[in-house]
């Protein structure tokens, strides 16, 4: 008899040990849940920061491209083609 009852208190800290180890790592998958789900909406707060980021270039870029439209018609600037950049600069010779 001595020897079942080995065996089954044997059986018994198995049993809680294996109880213990379950309930410590649903504590490490819960924490490790709980970071990535941090970590997640960090990100998607950046991903939005950098969407109006983008969309803010896109419009400097626009009004940029217009002002330089706008400067040329007003000032009468007209690409002579020959490429060297100066321009009307060269009129007093």
């Amino acid at each position: 008899m001595s020897k079942s009852l080995e065996l089954e208190d044997a059986f018994k800290k198995s049993c809680a040990d294996f109880d213990h180890n379950a309930l410590e790592l649903n504590k490490q998958i819960k924490a490790t849940q709980e970071e990535l789900q941090m970590h997640k909406e960090k990100n998607d707060g950046h991903i939005a920061e950098l969407e109006g980021i983008q969309e803010r270039l896109k419009n400097i870029t626009k009004k940029l491209q217009e002002t330089g439209a706008e400067h040329k018609d007003c000032c009468g600037l007209v690409d002579s083609g020959s490429g060297d950049g100066d321009g009307d600069r060269r009129k007093d010779g």
